[in-house]
């Protein structure tokens, strides 16, 4: 049996060129991965920062704390708003907004974890659940 060289270089050449294609094909889609990668760890360490607000009597109240993105939980929320003062000191980590558990809330929070660049959660309060946090003691221990 002869065997034809001829076909033979041929074959070789064309593997040749697909394998030099699927390698160059592989470096870019690891690249794309390796900048994905860094563009969502640099989303996910963006500043969040956390307002109650009252619309009707256009009252905000800044929370002093920023979450990161990959922080923000509803939970880590709650314990940040636990941790404001209260105006009775019995209700301390006691604190009623109704807002955060409607499904408005959950949407805002999503939307918000979801987003790019810094962005604010704003919790929209009534007057009276707005009343309960002492925030004048709150910044004159700030100041000290």
């Amino acid at each position: 049996m002869e065997i034809d060289w001829i076909t033979l270089d041929r074959l070789s050449i064309g593997l040749g060129l697909l394998s030099t294609i699927f390698a160059a094909a592989a470096a870019m889609f690891s690249g794309w991965q390796g900048w994905s990668a860094r563009r969502e760890k640099k989303r996910l360490n963006n500043e969040i920062f956390i307002r109650l607000r009252n619309k009707k009597e256009n009252k905000i109240i800044a929370i002093p704390f920023a979450l990161r993105r990959r922080e923000l939980t509803r939970s880590e929320v709650l314990g940040l708003i636990g941790m404001l003062p209260m105006k009775s000191e019995l209700k301390r980590f006691r604190f009623a907004i109704g807002y955060l558990s409607t499904c408005a809330f959950r949407e805002e929070l999503s939307r918000v974890q979801d987003s790019c660049g810094e962005d604010t959660l704003a919790i929209d309060c009534t007057q009276s659940e707005l009343d309960q946090f002492d925030m004048e003691k709150f910044n004159s221990e700030n100041r000290n």
